[in-house]
């Protein structure tokens, strides 16, 4: 007889709910850390959640100082 020594595999929808589990069990960030380095230092320990921070979290980037100007301009060329 063949004995195997791994445990059966867990569904995803029960490995969230543990990763849930100990993320609330977690203490809070300090007001001072940024979120996303956290994320990125707790991804091993928090797989499905740090996909979910690094979506919602993460800015995309704009130049709103450059929308400003042309909007200013729009608003000087529609004046005239």
């Amino acid at each position: 007889k063949t004995f195997s020594t791994t445990a059966p595999q867990k569904s995803a929808f029960s490995q969230a709910e543990e990763e849930v589990k100990r993320y609330q069990e977690a203490s809070p960030l300090p007001l001072e850390e940024n979120p996303l380095n956290w994320w990125k230092a707790h991804e091993t320990m928090y797989p499905f959640l740090a996909k979910l921070a690094k979506r919602y979290l993460s800015i995309p980037g704009t130049s709103v100082s450059a929308e400003r100007v042309f909007s200013t301009a729009g608003d000087i060329v529609i004046a005239l």
